[in-house]
């Protein structure tokens, strides 16, 4: 038997009785409890658990003996498949929350066929494997009693609900706010902020305008749960689903959607630069790879291309839309995009700063590239080039690093007439803070652009 002081358990798997998700030995494990053993008995011999793997909706789970993880026998352990990268709501795309929302809803209609129902509707409960998204949690499944309200409606509606029609109404992406709200975005609150208009919507005067109404009404009885108007949960799944599936699929443009159209780089230039990191990459061969400034994606392909794990973060939303979408209409498993500003990169949440790790708790990562982002950080964020590097020796093994010069056009551009002009930034400068962390693999000019692409490896620790 395995010692259980070698068990890991995951840090966001303590709320819920019925178990709890733990790793060892780079495997993942999700234990039940007591409490939890008759709802995933019912789980699998309801054929619910069949039917959804088949549907690849949920990963697939392998019972093995508690002793794997250090267990007695009264508690029952499954074995699952670990994603490449886990990621949260708070760094999705529009078209990727209304995704989530529609598997839930999706899961939540295939569940009460079967006789269970989902105690939590979470939008932490997704997550995606490239561009595909699984519900994550099998320890939400319960058995349904016919007439029964469904307890997990109101989550629903502050999970995936408020932020999907604050983010359309305004057009734009309020979906960080759940890194403020990870309980989920009060009603109240979306109510005030969403336009009279939304009222003389039935579904969201519904869902929403009255649901929050009702919330109200009841909280004075200690109830977090507001009367449902009806107790045929089949119909409510109905209406959401039309709700969210009538929310547009959008794209999205912005001032970076044609980046790659006005680049300083002539064909051949992109060509080179697009060489030196393929061969970066077959190089060091690497498990995964974060592109820390992706824009629509065209580099971060090379490596999902290659089989690789992928995951491509940028600060526009739009952008990042248009490379879910152009990804889920190709099924592609090996690249996520994810709205993420190398800015301000997702922090630890939660209880304790536990529950939701940071982007440096996710890594390091094999190899990052940093293409064309050192000047906006620098210029646009102010962000010291030594604090740059720093970063990234935290969170990757190997860089490719691109420099962009002062006198690029785009950086006289961005600083042209501003107090910007004058912080410290110089190739010197750069030299100087890369020989703290890396060594500098290879070095090379793209083109007559003045800008220089390094592999930087990192340094042994002392």
């Amino acid at each position: 038997m395995m010692n259980a002081d070698e068990m890991h358990v995951l840090p966001s798997s303590f709320r819920d009785p019925a178990g709890f998700m733990c790793e060892t030995g780079g495997e993942m494990y999700r234990v039940v409890t007591t409490e939890g053993r008759e709802d995933v008995q019912h789980f699998f011999d309801s054929g619910l658990y069949d039917e959804l793997g088949k549907a690849a909706l949920i990963l697939p789970h392998e019972q093995v003996s508690p002793s794997m993880v250090g267990m007695k026998d009264d508690v029952r352990v499954l074995r699952t498949n670990r994603l490449p990268f886990f990621s949260y709501p708070y760094e999705w795309s529009y078209a990727q929350f209304r995704d989530a929302a529609l598997l839930t809803l999706d899961v939540t209609r295939r569940a009460l066929n079967r006789g269970m129902i989902l105690k939590d509707a979470s939008a932490f409960n997704v997550s995606f494997h490239g561009t595909h998204a699984y519900f994550v949690d099998m320890l939400s499944f319960t058995r349904y009693t016919e007439g029964a309200p469904w307890l997990a409606y109101r989550q629903f509606c502050e999970h995936f609900l408020a932020p999907l029609l604050l983010s359309d109404y305004s057009g734009g992406q309020l979906f960080t706010m759940l890194q403020s709200h990870v309980d989920g975005i009060p009603l109240g609150i979306a109510a005030s902020l969403l336009p009279l208009r939304s009222r003389f919507r039935f579904s969201e005067s519904l869902h929403v305008h009255a649901h929050a109404s009702g919330i109200r009404r009841f909280s004075v009885t200690g109830s977090q749960q507001a009367r449902q108007r009806s107790t045929n949960v089949g119909a409510l799944v109905e209406s959401l689903w039309g709700l969210v599936s009538r929310l547009p699929r959008r794209r999205g443009t912005s001032g970076w959607s044609d980046y790659y159209d006005s680049t300083v780089y002539s064909d051949s230039e992109e060509a080179e630069k697009e060489q030196f990191v393929r061969t970066f990459i077959e190089e060091i061969t690497p498990s995964a790879v974060w592109d820390l400034g992706s824009n629509t994606g065209r580099y971060a392909r090379i490596a999902s291309e290659l089989g690789i794990s992928t995951v491509a973060m940028d600060a526009d939303p739009a952008v990042v839309d248009r490379m879910y979408q152009e990804g889920k209409a190709r099924d592609d498993r090996t690249l996520l995009p994810l709205v993420m500003n190398i800015a301000q990169p997702s922090p630890r949440l939660g209880w304790a700063h536990e529950e939701r790790a940071s982007l440096q708790d996710r890594g390091p990562v094999d190899a990052a590239l940093y293409l064309g982002i050192v000047h906006h950080l620098r210029f646009t964020h102010t962000i010291p080039l030594g604090k740059q590097i720093e970063y990234l020796a935290a969170i990757a093994r190997n860089v490719v690093f691109e420099w962009i010069p002062p006198d690029d056009i785009n950086v006289r551009r961005m600083i042209a007439g501003t107090v910007k002009e004058f912080l410290p930034y110089s190739i010197d400068i750069l030299e100087s803070e890369l020989r703290k962390y890396f060594s500098v693999e290879k070095r090379m000019p793209v083109g007559s652009t003045g800008r220089l692409l390094h592999h930087l490896r990192l340094l042994p620790v002392p």
